[in-house]
This record gives C-alpha cells, structure tokens and sequence, in this order.
C-alpha cells in the first residue's frame, strides 16, 4: 500500500472464463460416462433377469458351488455360507445337511438335520431365506434370499442423481420387452 492505493498485479488474477470452460468440459465428461455406466447397469439387470428365470426353472440341475469354511465358523454361518454361494439354487434341510456332512464326515446325520431344520427356520423368520414351495416330494426347500441386486442399483444411482429412476428404468424396460 502506497499513499494509501491499493496496487493489484493483473498478472496474477485468474482467468475465470478458461476456468469455467474446463469445468465445463469435466462436467459434460463425467455426464457422458454417468451415461454409458447407465447403460451397462441396465444390460445387467437384464442379463440377471434372464438368468434368475432359467435358474428358477430347475435348480436340481444347478450343480453346488461349495464355499469355502473356516473350521471355526459358527453352524449358521455355513449354512448362509452355502446358501450365498448359490443364490438361484434351493435347498431342502437333507441337501444342505449333506453338503455339511462332507465338512465332517464322523458328525451325526440325524442330529445335523435336526439343527439344519431349526436353523433354516430361523433364518426364514428372520427374512434372510425364502421358503420355496415344496416339490413333488413334499419337502420345503430354501434359498438364500438377500438383496436383489438391480434394486440396489437403482437405488444407488437415485441416490448420486438426487431423483428416482425406478419408474423410469421399469418403463423403459418394459418398452423394450
């Protein structure tokens, strides 16, 4: 300050009009890739869809994916273990009791399906399985029912937009359809 003047360098004041143009140009890249991912989240919703119906078909067919099990997880634990690790299959209690038998070959069969029915009960109760209809034989038979993954989705990228496409989304797969 010089007899009480204010001295501005011009040299060092931004140029804002090159600062908005780059912003801008961010912006519209970020829009075109939100866009594409869009897009690819609809192509897998639809392929998921199309698969969870062949799946629900027949399930006997499914072969098992066994998950891995560490010795000192709890019995409900591997039974959701078994039962995440193959989301389109349905099990009944001696399915899912088998496949634990062969994680411990000297356990009690009868006693292990005893806990294997509570245990899938309580699980229904507590909305982490859903009972499938039972068979020709009879036999209930669950799967593991967890999150339906599109709706995540979708929910998720209501979130980041700050509106709902649910309605959206639905109406233009339907169109497609």
């Amino acid at each position: 300050m010089t007899d009480g003047f204010i001295v501005v360098s011009l040299n060092i004041v931004p140029n804002y009009n090159e600062m908005i143009a780059e912003l801008q140009e961010e912006l519209t890249r970020l829009v075109a890739e939100r866009d594409k991912i869009g897009e690819q989240v609809e192509a897998l919703i639809k392929a998921m869809n199309a698969i969870k119906v062949l799946a629900l078909r027949d399930d006997s067919a499914q072969p098992i994916s066994t998950p891995v099990m560490a010795d000192d997880s709890g019995f409900t634990d591997k039974i959701r273990s078994l039962l995440k690790a193959n989301p389109a299959r349905s099990f009944t209690a001696v399915e899912v009791r088998d496949v634990l038998l062969e994680f411990d070959k000297y356990a009690d069969a009868k006693v292990l399906l005893i806990h294997t029915h509570n245990t899938l009960k309580r699980l229904h109760k507590q909305s982490e399985v859903e009972e499938v209809a039972a068979g020709s034989d009879g036999r209930t038979s669950y799967r593991w029912k967890g999150i339906n993954v599109g709706d995540a989705v979708i929910s998720f990228l209501e979130v980041l937009q700050g509106k709902t496409l649910t309605g959206q989304i639905t109406a233009d797969l339907s169109k497609k359809e």
